[in-house]
């Protein structure tokens, strides 16, 4: 017997149109999580198919244009996480730059040493 994965793809391949994600759960018994990547392991639709709001479709079959926008959506996604790491990258670097602030006696304006 061929495996989950392959299972879905040629359900996928069978219908060539967009199947909705609850349809997919239902047949194959399999929870929504599952057809996604989650926590660096390809989901079961990974490998073979393009998503859009609640549908998968094997990318065999994608339009031109379906492919452009799913295309364009992650590459938006993977752009806005690099930008993001870049970010607390600087963030980080800076921390070593962080000092604790200055405070002096009120009355005498000398500087007043924090312990702990």
């Amino acid at each position: 017997m061929s495996s989950l994965t392959e299972q879905i793809e040629a359900h996928l391949i069978e219908r060539r149109d967009w199947v909705p994600t609850r349809e997919i759960c239902m047949v194959f018994d399999v929870k929504e999580r599952q057809l996604r990547r989650y926590k660096g392991i390809p989901g079961l639709c990974s490998e073979f198919a393009v998503s859009r709001s609640g549908a998968f479709r094997h990318v065999y079959f994608a339009t031109h244009k379906e492919w452009e926008e799913f295309h364009d959506r992650l590459e938006a996604h993977a752009k806005s996480e690099l930008k993001r790491l870049g970010d607390l990258s600087r963030v980080r670097k800076d921390a070593t730059r962080i000092h604790r602030a200055v405070h002096f006696e009120k009355d005498t304006g000398q500087a007043v040493m924090n312990i702990g």
